[in-house]
C-alpha cells in the first residue's frame, strides 16, 4: 500500500511539472513540423550509414587486393627499380637510363662515368 501512495505522489509531481499543452490551431502543424524534422535527420543519417558501409567495403577490397598473391611472383609493393631488375639485364637498364654525369656499367659490370654531351 505504501508503494502505491509513493507512485501516486510521483505521478502527481510529474503532472504538476509537465502540464498538458493547451490545444490550439497550431498544435497539429507543430507536430507535423517535428515529424518532418526527424525524417530529414533520419534521411541524412541513412545516407551517412550507406557511405560508411561503402567506404568500409572499399577498404576491404583494397586490403584483399594487397594480400592476394600475384601470378608471376610480382608484388604490388615492388618498386620500379625492382621491376626493372627482374625484367632486364643490368646492361639494358644502364643503356635505357644514361643520364650525363652519372655512373653506368661497362661490359664487365664495372661502373664508369658518362661524359656530359
Amino acid at each position: 500500500m505504501e508503494l502505491e501512495q509513493k507512485l501516486d505522489r510521483l505521478f502527481a509531481a510529474y503532472r504538476s511539472a509537465f502540464p498538458d499543452p493547451a490545444p490550439s490551431a497550431a498544435f497539429t502543424p507543430g507536430i507535423w513540423n517535428k515529424i518532418e524534422a526527424r525524417r530529414r535527420q533520419t534521411f541524412v543519417m541513412s545516407w551517412t550509414r550507406k557511405l560508411m558501409v561503402a567506404s568500409a567495403s572499399l577498404c576491404f577490397v583494397f586490403g584483399m587486393f594487397l594480400i592476394t598473391p600475384f601470378p608471376n611472383g610480382a608484388s604490388p609493393l615492388a618498386t620500379y627499380l625492382d621491376f626493372l631488375d627482374d625484367e632486364h639485364d643490368r646492361e639494358v637498364v644502364a643503356e635505357l637510363h644514361q643520364i650525363p654525369g652519372q655512373t653506368q656499367l661497362d661490359e664487365a659490370g664495372q661502373p664508369i662515368l658518362v661524359e656530359e654531351e
